[in-house]
């Protein structure tokens, strides 16, 4: 998600600020914060660099991930203080009373850190947090990526000016945003505002996280899938070794058979 599509996506959770966190969930690498007073649920993707509002609720692991337990440790039961966005970046902090959760999608690969002050009390993949401006304002160009661009780009039929970008974002900020599932070569594809250039939307929602939670849904079943796949492939390697063990101790058996056979013959020559 680029930094306008975040700030779309934080407003649809603003909802939620103040309830409690009742459970967290890790499937894979996606955390999910599920929450009362009121009710909801957050998740955030660190792979797919996405955080929204969700209904989903997969199945979750009989055993959580180190990460998840720590989360669960620290989280369960206190409130949500506040939802923040640094400027227009790729960075979010979910505040609570004691401890912060970050969310980092600015490097190549996204991560989370929770944090005790300026204490690191643990990580979803390793590594330090990088500094963020909390508290600012921001200019919404610094939110704008590729997607962004090409799609106003499109529209213009031109490459667009710094300031058409930023009059673009704005616009469609002041807009409440709406879910549109797009199909593209790359993949599903959800988007707060209608992206004419990507073709007819498969799928339009009244919120944005619902188009989101489509995105997810589909990532989430295949990697439940990969896992399935990764299991049968275990289990097939399993049961070769197994097959060569028992391969191994044919041959040893043929083996003692012909030496028997042999040890025979010889007895029988002695004896006559």
């Amino acid at each position: 998600m680029e930094g306008i599509e975040l700030q779309a996506a934080l407003r649809e959770a603003e909802g939620f600020r103040g309830a409690r966190v009742a459970k967290v969930h890790q499937v894979g690498e996606v955390v999910f914060l599920r929450l009362f007073s009121p009710p909801g649920a957050l998740v955030i993707d660190p792979l797919d660099k996405a955080f929204h509002r969700t209904e989903l609720r997969p199945p979750a692991p009989e055993h959580p991930p180190a990460f998840a337990a720590l989360l669960r440790k620290h989280l369960r039961g206190k409130p949500l203080l506040s939802l923040e966005q640094a400027g227009f970046d790729r960075a979010l902090r979910l505040r609570f009373p004691d401890v912060d959760l970050v969310v980092d999608f600015r490097p190549r690969r996204g991560n989370l850190f929770l944090l005790k002050g300026k204490a690191l009390l643990g990580t979803l993949a390793g590594g330090t947090p990088s500094p963020a401006e909390w508290g600012r304002d921001g200019d919404p160009l610094e939110g704008i990526g590729p997607g962004i661009r090409r799609a106003l780009g499109a529209r213009l039929g031109r490459s667009p000016t710094e300031e058409e970008l930023r009059q673009f974002a704005e616009e469609i900020l002041a807009e409440r945003p709406r879910g549109y599932l797009y199909r593209t070569s790359r993949g599903t594809l959800a988007s707060f505002f209608p992206r004419p250039e990507l073709g007819d939307a498969e799928e339009e929602f009244p919120h944005y996280f619902q188009a989101l939670d489509r995105v997810r849904e589909e990532l989430l079943f295949l990697g439940d899938a990969r896992e399935l796949v990764r299991g049968i492939r275990d289990a097939i390697r399993r049961k070769l070794r197994a097959l060569e063990k028992i391969e191994g101790s044919l041959e040893e058996a043929r083996r003692w058979e012909e030496l028997k056979l042999k040890a025979d013959l010889i007895l029988t020559r002695l004896h006559d």
